[in-house]
């Protein structure tokens, strides 16, 4: 039977296309995906315009991106913020606040590995350990800034190659999985940046080789 005019049926599923014509002709549809980055930002710094927070837009920045599409999730965090710092929040109280690392560890970090400089990595990584990082947090925080390169590097080409950015972002996807169930976290993000750099200079030698066989034979499909 129909249902009464005040009645509504939300019925919510992550696998639309798994139901039957019978049911979707007779909804409406809506599609929810998260919310872009800066939009979330914005929203932040308006809500601390209303009332009266001094919000820096790098603090509303890492608030965002670390809500990951999710405004709801942001705003309990930039409460969380307020209640711990005040009135007055900076870029560097979110990052003491929830344990989020800066661009520039993260910069830093990602230079050593692409420069395969094995002990710069892991003196970032224990810098950020003694510090009280969370390494799961911080393995993170380098999967995405991986990826903002390698999204980076497909829009405009760099001096990184793509497939290097992909061997990493696939190796440290693996030690994330890893990670969860380890009892010491920092041992496993050192033998992880130790196996990134061999990997990277596996990566040269082949590069070497490839080079060769074009000079010696200019056939070649390397070529």
């Amino acid at each position: 039977e129909e249902p009464p005019e005040h009645v509504k049926f939300i019925f919510a599923t992550t696998e639309a296309q798994k139901l039957p014509a019978t049911i979707t002709s007779r909804c409406q549809r809506f599609d929810l995906r998260r919310i872009p980055t800066d939009a979330i930002a914005g929203h932040l710094l308006t809500i601390a315009g209303k009332e009266e927070i001094s919000l820096e837009q790098a603090a509303a920045d890492s608030i965002a991106r670390a809500a990951e599409g999710g405004l709801r999730d942001a705003e309990s965090m930039l409460d969380q913020a307020v209640a711990f710092c005040g009135t007055t929040i900076t870029d560097g109280d979110v990052m003491s606040v929830f344990g989020f690392t800066s661009r520039e560890t993260l910069t830093a970090l990602g230079a050593a590995l692409l420069g395969r400089d094995a002990g710069e990595a892991m003196r970032i990584i224990g810098e950020q350990a003694d510090a009280g990082k969370d390494m799961s947090r911080l393995l993170g925080d380098l999967i995405g800034h991986l990826r903002d390169l390698l999204v980076a590097e497909v829009e405009t080409p760099s001096a990184v190659p793509r497939e290097k950015l992909l061997m990493l972002l696939d190796h440290f996807a693996e030690t994330e999985a890893r990670m969860r169930w380890a009892a010491d976290k920092k041992l496993q993000f050192d033998v992880a940046a130790i196996k990134a750099v061999h990997l990277l200079e596996q990566v040269s030698l082949d590069d070497v080789i490839a080079s060769l066989i074009r000079v010696s034979d200019p056939k070649s499909p390397l070529r």
